[in-house]
């Protein structure tokens, strides 16, 4: 085997890699200061309306925007959420608005340049233009998160409950 030279390295039978070592410590360096989330793609699950958690949601926006009672009309308003009936009321589990909605749920609930993480969602669609929004795996001390959304994925209110 022949001896190492200052300023260069051999591997794999012979072929000259000092670039190749150039290459590793950058990946390297790029995996220790951004963390995985640069390297391997997050994916958003919009769990299905047999989970418990989109029935709980989706029964709780169905009283909210069904009732005729007052203190439900001031929570549907202060959430920005239309006036309807059960049937406005729907699970979205299609792939697009899954991700669309988890990149604007990350957008507000992280830091600026925070990277992306897996999530497992409840996306409700009500009436025409709302979507609510909710990680069922993301807290607020106690509290589940849920993020109201228009049709272009722009932030109009939150709760935690």
């Amino acid at each position: 085997m022949a001896p190492i030279r200052a300023g260069r390295s051999t591997l794999l039978g012979g072929i000259q890699t000092p670039r190749m070592m150039a290459c590793v410590a950058i990946a390297v360096a790029v995996c220790v200061a951004g963390g995985p989330g640069l390297l391997v793609g997050q994916t958003y699950t919009c769990l299905t309306d047999t989970t418990g958690a989109a029935a709980s949601l989706t029964n709780y926006i169905t009283l909210l925007i069904s009732s005729g009672d007052s203190a439900p009309g001031v929570k549907r308003q202060g959430y920005s959420l239309p006036a309807g009936k059960a049937a406005d009321v729907a699970v979205i589990t299609k792939a697009n608005p899954c991700a669309r909605s988890g990149d604007a749920y990350h957008a507000q609930v992280t830091p600026p340049n925070t990277p992306p993480i897996d999530r497992q969602l409840v996306v409700v669609k009500v009436g025409r233009d709302r979507y609510v929004v909710h990680d069922v795996n993301d807290r607020a001390g106690e509290f589940g998160v849920f993020i109201v959304f228009d049709n272009r994925w722009n932030y109009l209110a939150s709760w935690a409950g």
